[in-house]
């Protein structure tokens, strides 16, 4: 579902990413990322498919918590569900569309902390019939929201595979858009 991002979420988003990055560098510099701009990108986008998210399933759930724009400090961080309603616990996966042609579409998960991170641990254990992952490919203010599927479907079909980048292999695991596509729309759309 294709979903046009509102401007004030972008501008919101840019804020969020810009004001949190100095409590994200330290993750991403246990991973050799240290491009601010680069990073400040991927905090952006990553919040902007939140948003995306919202806006596509806020009428259906009208209780589903809104993306939280707080800046927390680096120890208060948390790594909980990015929304959650009743009976729903979501997490939202955002790749910008340059990378995608890069890489492919795939989008990342923290499979290990290795001494490089944390881990997704709500992700790979233990997994409960109310977890969901959205997954959203961005092209500046559009949003293709590709897929909403239960953490148990992605499990049960096996689709986290190793990332292309041979040196991500210890650390995290993808889901790419061309394992998923051989799924029906009925099944791609869960919520």
């Amino acid at each position: 579902m294709r979903v046009l991002v509102k401007k004030k979420y972008f501008d919101i988003c840019k804020k969020f990413a810009e004001e949190s990055y100095p409590t994200h560098k330290h993750h991403y510099a246990k991973r050799n990322q240290f491009n601010k701009e680069k990073i400040i990108e991927q905090i952006t986008i990553g919040k902007l498919s939140e948003f995306a998210v919202y806006q596509v399933l806020s009428e259906k759930y009208p209780d589903i918590t809104p993306p939280d724009v707080n800046v927390y400090e680096r120890n208060k961080k948390s790594f909980d569900f990015d929304m959650k309603a009743k009976d729903i616990n979501l997490h939202i996966k955002g790749q910008l569309g340059d990378s995608a042609k890069q890489y492919g579409q795939s989008w990342i998960f923290q499979w290990s902390g290795d001494g490089k991170g944390h881990c997704d641990k709500e992700i790979f254990y233990p997994v409960t019939q109310n977890q969901y992952v959205s997954f959203v490919l961005m092209n500046k203010n559009v949003a293709d929201v590709q897929a909403i599927v239960s953490l148990d479907f992605l499990h049960k079909n096996d689709l986290f595979k190793l990332p292309k980048l041979e040196y991500l292999h210890n650390t995290k695991r993808a889901v790419y858009w061309a394992d998923l596509e051989k799924f029906s729309k009925e099944e791609l759309w869960q919520l």
